[in-house]
C-alpha cells in the first residue's frame, strides 16, 4: 500500500517545540525511548539489582524494567515499557507493552507464557509459551515451544526442533528439525490473531441473526392477524426497519470480515528459509497448503508456495528469501 506520512503524538516526558515548519520532540526527562502507535514517550526506568523472585514480590511498573539477575519460577512481571533481563528467565508469567531483550536464555512450562507488544530477543527458548506482535530473534535455539509472532522468527544458525512456529512475515532458520525430534511445525504467513477476530466477527454475525429470526416471526405471527389497524400497521412498520437495520449491520460485518482476511493474506511472507540444514518428518504449512519433509537436505533449503503447493527448492540465483 501507499505510504502515509509519520504522524508522531507527544506522550509522557516529552516536550515539544516548532521551528519553522517542522516539530522537534525533546526528552523532558532521563529514561528509556518508547514509540508504540504512533506515540513518542520517555519511560520511567526501573531497575532491580538483582533476582525476580518470590521473595522481592511480582513486578507491575507503568514504564521500562531493567533486571540485573534473573526471573526465577513463579515470578510475575507486567510492564507497560520494554523489558531487559540480563540474566535467564526461568518459567514465569511476563507481560510487556514493548520490547523484551534477554540476555540469557527462556525456560517455561504449560502453566506460565509471555506476551509481548514488540520484539523478543533471547539465546534460546525452551518449552515457551511466547506471543509477540514484533519479531523474534534467538541465537541458539527453541525447542519444544509455542512461538506466535506477528513479524519474523530469525534464528539464522541456531535450530528450532519440536513444537510450534508461527510467524506472519517468514521464518528464517539454521537447522529445522533434529535427528530426535518430533512434530516440529513451521508455520509463515499466517497472522495468529486472526482466529480470534474472525471468531469475534462470527459471534456477532450470529446474535444478528438470531435477533432478525425472532423479528421475523414476530412480523408473520402480526401479519396472521388478518386486517392491520393502524396500532398494529406502526408495529409492522417498525418491525421490518428492524429487518432492514439487522441486514445492513450483517453485509457491514460481512465486508468487514472479508477485508481484514484480505489486509492479512497481503501481508504475509509465505516462506521459511533454511539456511544450514533441513530434516525429514518437519511439517510446514504455508496458507492453506500443508506439506512434511520427507528426507533430510545438509544444504540451504527455501520453502515457499509454487502454484499453490508447498515447494521446498534448492536455495539459488532464482530462489532466495523475500
Amino acid at each position: 500500500p501507499k505510504p502515509k506520512p509519520a504522524r508522531l503524538r507527544a506522550g509522557k516526558g516529552i516536550r515539544t517545540e516548532d521551528e519553522d515548519d517542522r516539530v522537534l520532540y525533546h526528552a523532558a526527562v532521563a529514561g528509556r525511548l518508547n514509540h508504540k502507535d504512533g506515540t513518542v514517550s520517555v519511560d520511567e526506568v526501573y531497575t532491580i539489582r538483582g533476582n525476580v523472585s518470590l521473595e522481592t514480590g511480582n513486578i507491575k511498573h507503568t514504564g521500562a524494567l531493567v533486571v540485573q539477575g534473573d526471573v526465577t519460577e513463579g515470578a510475575t512481571i507486567e510492564c507497560d515499557g520494554e523489558i531487559v533481563i540480563k540474566g535467564l528467565v526461568e518459567p514465569a508469567n511476563i507481560t510487556g507493552g514493548a520490547n523484551l531483550t534477554v540476555a540469557g536464555g527462556i525456560v517455561g512450562d504449560p502453566e506460565h507464557a509471555i506476551t509481548v507488544a514488540g520484539d523478543v530477543q533471547a539465546r534460546y527458548l525452551n518449552d515457551v509459551n511466547l506471543r509477540c506482535e514484533g519479531n523474534v530473534t534467538v541465537t541458539s535455539q527453541i525447542d519444544h515451544s509455542e512461538v506466535l509472532c506477528c513479524g519474523r522468527v530469525e534464528i539464522p544458525r541456531g535450530r528450532i526442533a519440536g513444537g510450534k512456529v508461527m510467524a506472519y512475515r517468514g521464518i528464517q532458520v539454521g537447522h529445522a528439525g533434529s535427528r530426535g525430534a518430533t512434530g516440529t511445525t513451521l508455520i509463515a504467513g499466517s497472522d495468529y490473531r486472526i482466529e480470534a477476530r474472525q471468531q469475534a466477527h462470527r459471534e456477532r454475525m450470529t446474535k444478528l441473526q438470531g435477533a432478525r429470526e425472532q423479528i421475523t416471526d414476530a412480523l408473520a405471527k402480526t401479519l396472521a392477524q388478518g386486517a392491520l389497524d393502524e396500532a398494529r400497521r406502526k408495529v409492522v412498520e417498525h418491525l421490518k426497519s428492524k429487518i432492514v437495520q439487522i441486514d445492513e449491520a450483517l453485509k457491514t460485518q460481512a465486508e468487514a470480515q472479508n477485508r481484514e482476511l484480505e489486509e492479512a493474506a497481503r501481508g504475509g511472507v509465505r516462506e521459511v528459509a533454511v539456511l544450514l540444514e533441513l530434516w525429514s518428518g518437519v511439517t510446514f504449512r504455508l496458507g492453506g497448503s500443508v506439506a512434511i519433509s520427507d528426507r533430510s537436505y545438509d544444504k540451504p533449503r527455501l520453502v515457499t508456495l509454487r502454484r499453490d503447493k508447498v515447494r521446498i527448492l534448492p536455495m539459488g540465483e532464482m530462489n532466495t528469501p523475500s
